[in-house]
């Protein structure tokens, strides 16, 4: 994982509010290009520090990063009180 990498993520969700982010985009961003071999639960254990980071990060500008409607994927929404 990227050192940081969180902090691309963040970013990308807050471009992205309310839109699917796979897990395949995410696991460009934190690591690299993944291999054909690589299972969703593989790359969601390599990929789950950087997603835990992010969700207290987006929690702090006001988001929740929940379950997208795409299979595998995540998104940022503004959380309204």
């Amino acid at each position: 994982m990227k050192k940081k990498a969180y902090e691309e993520l963040v970013r990308t969700f807050m471009n992205l509010p309310g839109q699917d982010i796979k897990l395949e985009q995410i696991y460009r961003i934190v690591s690299r290009e993944p291999s054909d071999s690589l299972t969703p639960t593989q790359m969601h254990s390599r990929c789950s520090r950087a997603i835990g980071e992010a969700r207290t990060a987006l929690k702090r500008e006001g988001y929740v990063l929940a379950l997208g409607e795409l299979k595998n994927s995540y998104r940022a929404v503004k959380r309204v009180r």
